[in-house]
């Protein structure tokens, strides 16, 4: 497995205490990708540079590389191979255990992902917060009359083959200028990449390994000691918290 993260140049101080966690505990090839500049090697960090042009379908509020531009530096690999992708306001509080390094070890058109606001929430749920620009009806027609029972999930942190991340870039571009039309929110492209997951074998992240914290904490997640827990464990990471 390997692990890749991204900045603008905006952003690269933010994402620098990240990239010290990534240093002190991740036992796996860690790149950061700068999108328009290019990032100092950070510890065992490797940089690697995007363009604005190679991040096409990247909403222009953020530049972020969720949907898999990255693929486009990377350094080559077997498509079997895994890739987690992280946002940038991340800290990994410890390194991998046993159980989640043969959760992680995934099969194409397997998708390792978590929920946004929690199970019950859809891209309906999430329709609501983007500023749609299309009426149910208009969605409908577009997307597919059952694009409402789809679960929306938290793309924040994604674990797919370099062969699917492959699938799930090029479907993402055939329909990105559509999720333009459908949504003002940067957040289209979450709800994009939702969508396109629901094809896929999801695999549920658990909040032990993914523990967010968009819309508050989830059960059984505390503080303790400045650090995030999940029923009593040191989550692996934490995320917007």
């Amino acid at each position: 497995m390997i692990l890749v993260t991204g900045s603008n140049e905006r952003y690269q101080r933010r994402v620098k205490p990240y990239l010290d966690t990534l240093v002190q505990y991740a036992d796996f090839d860690c790149y950061h990708v700068g999108v328009g500049y290019t990032p100092e090697l950070h510890g065992t960090v490797k940089p690697l540079t995007l363009t604005r042009e190679q991040n096409a379908g990247a909403p222009p509020e953020t530049e972020c590389i969720q949907h898999g531009s990255f693929l486009r530096v990377l350094p080559e690999g077997e498509q079997g191979q895994v890739v987690m992708y992280t946002d940038g306001d991340f800290t990994m509080q410890r390194g991998l255990n046993a159980d989640e390094r043969l959760f992680l070890k995934l099969t194409h058109a397997q998708v390792a992902v978590g929920y946004n606001g929690g199970e019950s929430e859809t891209l309906l749920t999430e329709y609501g917060r983007l500023s749609p620009k299309k009426n149910a009806k208009e969605m409908d027609e577009l997307w597919g009359e059952d694009w409402f029972t789809k679960p929306i999930y938290n793309v924040g942190c994604v674990a797919m083959t370099r062969g699917t991340w492959d699938y799930v870039h090029r479907t993402y571009m055939k329909n990105w200028q559509l999720a333009g039309d459908c949504f003002v929110h940067q957040a289209r492209q979450q709800w994009l990449l939702s969508y396109i997951f629901a094809d896929l074998d999801v695999k549920i992240l658990p909040w032990s390994l993914h523990a967010h914290g968009h819309f508050g904490l989830k059960p059984g997640m505390e503080w303790r000691d400045g650090q995030i827990y999940h029923d009593g464990k040191l989550a692996l990471f934490r995320h917007y918290l």
